[in-house]
């Protein structure tokens, strides 16, 4: 029997949820006051928690932010359900870790579907819920996560998380429109997110969606993305595929790939030059982002001064 642990302070409607959900075979806990949940949910251990954003006293974020304090409580899934469903709101509770996010009103199979969801996903770490565009980046490449809501012409909010770090990606009939991780925004919070080799991801359908901040066509992306990863493998052919690359600047990748015309010829060359800065750099101790620029300064000048290479590579 899965256990769920339920904040809303509207008592009817908390009585009416916890009604529907022991007919489904929960065990719930009830309570119109975070702070009680709070003191009682280190004892019930629930599976799923569930809670509602606007609350007097301790509000819904406040609350996530204590549970996540709990060491026994940090991996227990975390759902918001409120009215108070804005996008800037939905956001806001992802960046704080919320797992999932159901806005009311709701319809209750809808909500046992994702509840459940969460509740597998936290049991069965290798289960991907690809059915409702979730799952993990290892199993289901972010790319062929793009291409599904393309093809399908679907609206809605893309969630990436990736090393603690949350991403969103906008989709209006299929066309990437809205893009943010951290501080990057836009087509290159998007060609960032190419380059991500783990982490998970969710999609809502919506059309309620941020300001529109990319313009270019989703053909486009992919086929700079294409270029993008391209290039990346080829310039990190042993680390490419493992977690040590966190991050590579896509944008000094194409703009070292333009310092010499991305021809064959050309492309060659430029090849050529990073086997031998790979051969004289320790560049999963030095970094990345400093590997290409000194990459991107060889071809320029056409020398590479190997002493400073070798004193960049012992650095931490």
């Amino acid at each position: 029997m899965n256990r769920i642990l339920i904040v809303d302070p509207n008592p009817v409607a908390l009585k009416q949820l916890n009604m529907q959900l022991t007919a489904e075979g929960f065990e719930t806990m009830i309570f119109e006051k975070a702070i009680d949940a709070l003191q009682a949910a280190e004892r019930f251990m629930p599976d799923v928690i569930m809670s509602e954003v606007d609350m007097p006293e301790v509000n819904g974020f406040q609350f996530l932010e204590s549970i996540r304090k709990i060491e026994r409580l940090i991996k227990i899934p975390f759902v918001f359900c409120s009215y108070q469903a804005d996008t800037n709101t939905k956001i806001k509770a992802f960046e704080s870790t919320a797992d999932e996010f159901i806005a009311k009103p709701f319809e209750f199979r809808d909500m046992l579907v994702r509840l459940n969801l969460q509740i597998k996903l936290r049991k069965d770490p290798n289960f991907s819920g690809d059915n409702l565009y979730s799952g993990e980046l290892r199993q289901k490449p972010l790319r062929s996560v793009f291409e599904s809501i393309h093809n399908r012409r679907q609206s809605g909010l893309l969630r990436i998380v990736h090393n603690g770090e949350t991403s969103f990606v906008g989709f209006k009939d299929g066309e990437i429109v809205y893009s943010k991780s951290i501080n990057r925004i836009g087509k290159q919070a998007i060609y960032y997110l190419f380059s991500l080799q783990g982490g998970k991801f969710k999609f809502d359908e919506g059309d309620k969606l941020p300001v529109r901040n990319v313009l270019d066509s989703y053909a486009l992306l992919n086929a700079y993305g294409e270029k993008v990863n391209e290039i990346t493998s080829k310039l990190f052919p042993r680390y490419y595929s493992t977690t040590r690359i966190k991050y590579v600047d896509p944008e000094l990748i194409m703009q070292l790939a333009a310092s010499t015309d991305l021809k064959d010829s050309n492309l060659a060359k430029l090849l050529e030059t990073c086997h031998t800065v790979h051969k004289v750099v320790n560049y999963t101790e030095y970094g990345v982002l400093e590997v290409l620029r000194l990459m991107q300064g060889f071809i320029a000048d056409k020398q590479l001064v190997i002493e400073n290479a070798e004193m960049a590579g012992k650095q931490p």
